[in-house]
């Protein structure tokens, strides 16, 4: 009995030792890594290149563990490109950014190589992957838009550049749709948006017909989230001028403004404007975690400088977080 044993716990032993020398890597089709160790860089996903095809509502945050939360973001970088991107420190404090985040909205990105997100992305970690639209713009100056997302948090469904026939946009919404995963029929539309400062009001009242042709193309059941710099307010598209103009998502209560009129979403000391918002359907308000809708202040995190804080952006990211 004794050397019967003897031999289980030989045998228990050198299979401990086999798995921690040697943890298997398990890869899926999609080229994820399901295991403790690091996934060599050739089964690593590669990324989209083209796109074409402060609420008091909510539950408290200590009711859910963090795996049924998602964190979201929308974050208009200023200018993003080569330039930025060389300035010493500015490319880290980005990088910093966007890992708060399960999906992010990007915007003003104008490098028309494309050089400078593929330098952000490469710094990001292994689980971050991102999808960008195309060049959008009337005239010769044109952006683009960026969801960076981490795929051990979220499944990229499906994408779409809205189309404009009337020209109402200058740059059109670009959308994604996602679902959190481990988490079972729950699918968001991500509706970013950077409105033209002085047609914001005309451009905000058109996103409700925006919202109809992404739950067309995404199917009618998905929540809609409309984030990004929508200008929408002080001297472009305050709630007074939107009011006037009648915009839907303003007068129908079927959508909540998350971001409030008094929420300054501006790093210069010469604002205090609530231009960057997130806006929910009805469907999502008791999914808001409270007091998780608002800005996040880098400049007061990091301890940067004035000058060091305008070399990343002139606007703070705004944020939610949702748990299901």
């Amino acid at each position: 009995m004794i050397r019967i044993v003897s031999q289980i716990v030989s045998l228990v032993l050198l299979m401990v030792i086999l798995t921690e020398g040697n943890p298997q890597q398990v890869i899926d089709a999609s080229g994820q890594c399901h295991c403790p160790c690091e996934c060599s860089a050739q089964h690593r996903p590669l990324f989209q290149v083209s796109a074409r095809g402060s609420a008091a509502t909510g539950r408290n945050a200590s009711t859910s563990t963090s795996s049924r939360r998602l964190k979201i973001g929308a974050f208009n970088i200023k200018t993003f490109g080569r330039s930025k991107m060389s300035k010493p420190g500015v490319p880290q404090r980005i990088k910093q950014i966007i890992e708060r985040y399960d999906v992010i909205l990007v915007q003003e990105i104008l490098d028309r190589s494309g050089e400078s997100v593929r330098q952000l992305h490469r710094m990001l970690s292994r689980t971050y992957e991102f999808v960008i639209s195309d060049r959008l713009g009337r005239g010769r100056y044109k952006e683009q838009y960026a969801f960076f997302y981490r795929t051990d948090r979220v499944s990229l469904l499906n994408f779409h550049q809205s189309t404009d026939r009337e020209d109402a946009f200058e740059r059109e919404p670009f959308s994604v749709l996602v679902a959190p995963k481990q988490i079972n029929n729950v699918k968001l539309a991500l509706i970013g948006f950077h409105a033209k400062p002085t047609d914001a009001v005309k451009e905000i009242g058109r996103l409700a017909d925006v919202i109809g042709e992404v739950r067309r193309q995404f199917g009618a059941d998905v929540e809609p989230i409309v984030l990004g710099d929508l200008n929408a307010d002080c001297d472009y598209a305050d709630r007074r001028r939107r009011l006037r103009a009648g915009d839907a998502l303003t007068t129908n209560t079927s959508y909540v403004w998350l971001i409030g009129d008094d929420v300054d979403t501006t790093t210069r000391d010469s604002t205090s404007c609530a231009y960057d918002r997130i806006i929910v359907g009805s469907g999502l308000t008791g999914r808001v975690v409270r007091g998780s809708a608002s800005v996040f202040d880098f400049c007061d995190n990091m301890r940067l400088s004035k000058q060091q804080c305008s070399d990343v952006s002139d606007h703070y990211p705004v944020e939610v977080t949702l748990v299901f």
